[in-house]
């Protein structure tokens, strides 16, 4: 057995990070000025950055928008719960898996909430008073 130290690093985190599955959509544009949008999940989320692993390979600096969806997405629920831009701060592979790498990235913008509660079923609601509007619409002139 060797005795090499391994650099750990230093953890220049600010805030505690909390474990997190919930989907994220990550959009952007590449080097070459290309846009992508790559679905994964949340890592590890904190007050002030997130993590996550992406296929798509990400320079550090780069502006990047994130939708965060629930935890247990289905194709029903289209709708992002937040939306919010974060900026690149560390790029590396993935040891488990060499097609992707992992990302951490610092919030650069306030948290937008998209699904309000209220707001969610109230949208809902008024869809649905629509729909059977354009239904009574429609009979009257059959």
């Amino acid at each position: 057995m060797n005795n090499q130290k391994i650099n750990m690093g230093v953890d220049r985190r600010s805030a505690d990070r909390v474990n997190d599955n919930s989907m994220l959509v990550v959009a952007g544009r590449l080097v070459g000025g290309e846009p992508f949008s790559e679905m994964t999940s949340i890592n590890d989320v904190s007050t002030g950055g997130i993590s996550f692993y992406l296929s798509t390979l990400l320079v550090v600096g780069d502006l990047v928008d994130l939708s965060i969806y629930a935890e247990k997405w289905t194709s029903a629920e289209s709708v992002p719960r937040y939306h919010i831009k974060a900026r690149v701060l560390r790029v590396s592979p993935n040891r488990h898996d060499k097609n992707q790498f992992f990302v951490a990235a610092e919030f650069a913008s306030n948290f937008v909430n998209l699904s309000c509660e209220e707001d969610f079923e109230s949208i809902v609601r008024h869809l649905q008073q629509a729909v059977a509007n354009d239904e009574n619409q429609k009979q009257q002139y059959e």
